[in-house]
């Protein structure tokens, strides 16, 4: 039986590849299309989106109560903190150290390595919060897994501080073999296979709800089994279609959760770090 993130999903993908509003679908429905001939409906990718919808509203819990003689078996619940309260860090580091951040992950890329310190990556390996990514796109347009593999070797890190990239399946998917099991992410774009593997919480996730691309974004992914936050962004980019949207903002309207959420810190402002240093 497919989870609620799964039909969610599929929800969202038959919407992606609707032509018309859902007004002018009902319309089309009550007056025939072309007008005076029945409309076919059920053919039709909002049709479809709406099927997927009811149906995940009407999912029963994945992980139901065990029966009454198993009572006393301890599940192990999945362990998110990893994926909790984490600066992906670019270019500026500025007062990353200074923040109340469990985990430091520093971009593999190497056109920002210099940025890194050395008294930084010192600092950071010495309270345990370093940690590495990488996009997982193949070069030369990106950074591959083995790159951030072969810089935590250099820095004396275990492979398992590598954290994968999942804004498309194929980037999941390369960090995923590469052995990441922790992973920033976009949900909506993952397999039925790749959404089996946080359901499970086999990897554990943080879901890129990027606020300043869509003020609206309208999912709380961290009511999903295996993802563990949401991670907000402020930068403006013409390009993506953003506007700035300071972090002291988002928490003042909701979105932000500074408890458990991560921060992408790529156009931090002084008033978005002095925000995160303090909350």
């Amino acid at each position: 039986m497919a989870t609620q993130a799964q039909l969610i999903k599929k929800a969202f993908h038959e919407m992606e590849q609707a032509s018309i509003t859902p007004e002018e679908w009902c319309k089309r429905i009550e007056e025939g299309y072309p007008p005076g001939i029945p409309y076919k409906y059920k053919r039709t990718h909002n049709y479809k989106a709406q099927q997927y919808l009811f149906k995940a509203a009407n999912t029963p819990n994945p992980r139901p109560a065990p029966p009454r003689h198993l009572e006393h078996v301890s599940v192990k619940p999945i362990n998110l903190a990893s994926v909790q309260r984490c600066l992906f860090l670019t270019g500026d580091i500025s007062r990353a150290l200074e923040c109340k951040a469990r985990l430091l992950i520093a971009t593999a890329d190497p056109g920002y390595r210099h940025f890194y310190t050395h008294s930084f990556l010192q600092n950071a390996i010495a309270q345990d919060r370093l940690r590495v990514w990488c996009d997982c796109r193949q070069s030369p347009d990106g950074t591959p897994p083995k790159v951030a593999l072969a810089w935590l070797k250099e820095l004396g890190l275990p492979p398992d501080y590598f954290y994968g990239q999942g804004e498309t399946a194929e980037e999941f998917q390369r960090g995923y073999d590469a052995g990441a099991r922790k992973l920033i992410v976009n949900m909506s774009v993952l397999t039925d296979s790749q959404l089996s593997k946080v359901d499970s919480g086999e990897c554990v996730v943080t879901n890129e709800t990027y606020f300043n691309v869509d003020r609206h974004y309208g999912v709380n992914w961290r009511l999903a089994d295996g993802v563990g936050s949401n991670t907000m962004a402020v930068y403006a980019s013409v390009r993506e279609g953003a506007t700035y949207y300071s972090l002291e903002e988002q928490y003042r309207d909701g979105k932000y959760n500074p408890d458990v959420d991560c921060l992408y810190v790529a156009g931090f402002t002084d008033q978005d770090w002095q925000f995160a240093m303090f909350h």
